[in-house]
């Protein structure tokens, strides 16, 4: 609806489109759309941050698009931008950040408990995965779907990752991602259907976000990779840095394997995977 508000661009190729609510509008790596759904400025897409509530009445809130309590700030350099909120007595900051000299992209999250008594959270992470050219997007999420392979990647440092390869070749090419987080991912799924469930579609809380993920590869018409951080544990007035990373290749010939663990290292070793460096200092003003 319209025209977004911030775009970010990398020198990589990267380029994504937030509205003023937060939500990802598009996200393309030149001429591959790494999402399957365009978010508007009143209904953000599939693609989103979640920070739940463990300890005491259980809770949970998106941190992205309009029903999210993030206020954007100004775009800084045009590769990154930040936003901050307050949900019961957790202030935080998050911010995407593109790096500069390879298609690779960060979610920072700076979490901080104001209340007086210990908080238990979590944070999760989903993105509906294209890998695709925009007009084949367009035309048919659901087959394009069809040929995303997700498949898990277990790392002794980050936990689980997912790496999405598009089996159906886009100009001769297999477009291929890697999703991961920055602590350590405990959970996941690979379908909208094994975190929305039915229950989205008549307005009724998502069912991945009231109970867990089910850690299993579901590959059906709805390409969504989730991943849930381990949880954390906030005493009162401490704070903690969180986030996501995404790597983005644009021809992966073969299958998925364990080898492609290996990426994740040189993904990493970028300036943005610091929080201070994406623009999110380490402590809230």
């Amino acid at each position: 609806m319209g025209t977004p508000a911030r775009i970010l661009t990398s020198r990589a190729g990267l380029r994504a489109e937030v509205t003023e609510s937060g939500a990802v509008r598009r996200f393309d790596c030149g001429p591959t759309t790494l999402t399957l759904f365009v978010g508007s400025q009143i209904e953000c897409g599939p693609a989103n941050l979640f920070l739940r509530r463990r300890s005491g009445t259980p809770g949970w809130t998106p941190l992205l698009g309009p029903a999210s309590p993030t206020r954007l700030g100004t775009p800084a350099g045009g590769s990154t931008i930040a936003g901050r909120g307050v949900w019961q007595d957790i202030e935080y900051r998050v911010s995407l950040a593109l790096a500069a000299a390879a298609p690779v992209w960060f979610w920072h999250v700076h979490l901080r408990n104001t209340s007086s008594a210990a908080r238990e959270l979590d944070l999760t992470y989903a993105q509906d995965v294209a890998l695709a050219p925009y007009g084949a997007v367009r035309m048919n999420e659901y087959y394009v779907s069809q040929y995303v392979d997700h498949t898990p990647l277990s790392d002794p440092e980050r936990g689980i990752l997912i790496a999405s390869r598009q089996n159906q070749a886009a100009d001769g090419r297999y477009p291929w991602c890697l999703t991961g987080s920055l602590r350590r991912a405990v959970s996941f799924a690979t379908d909208a259907l094994d975190f929305h469930g039915l229950a989205s579609r008549a307005g009724e809380p998502l069912t991945g976000m009231l109970g867990e993920l089910p850690g299993r590869r579901l590959q059906h018409e709805h390409s969504l990779v989730v991943l849930r951080d381990a949880p954390l544990r906030l005493a009162a007035g401490e704070s903690a840095q969180a986030g996501f990373f995404g790597g983005f290749t644009d021809d992966h010939p073969d299958a998925t394997s364990a080898a492609d663990l290996s990426r994740v290292r040189a993904i990493l070793a970028v300036p943005e995977a610091a929080p201070a460096a994406a623009g999110l200092p380490a402590d809230l003003p």
